[in-house]
């Protein structure tokens, strides 16, 4: 299965809004969370972002640049 590194920056960004908008509410105290929450949260974002950078970076080691329709690579 091919992962497509813009998939993963799609997954990335909607994470990141994620939490930004849970950090945003929280400042304007329109969802009080606790500081263990708080710590859950970035926690988990950080794992979650760390795997997203492994599984970009195995998927663009194990299918190289990008290639065109007749296979050619963009980039060499």
């Amino acid at each position: 299965m091919r992962i497509s590194l813009l998939r993963v920056a799609h997954v990335f960004l909607a994470l990141t809004a994620v939490v930004v908008t849970l950090v945003v509410l929280h400042v304007w105290e329109v969802v009080v969370l606790s500081p263990a929450t708080l710590v859950r949260i970035a926690v988990t974002y950080l794992l979650v972002s760390a795997l997203l950078g492994v599984t970009a970076a195995v998927g663009h080691w194990q299918h190289g640049a990008p290639r065109n329709r007749d296979g050619d690579r963009l980039v060499d």
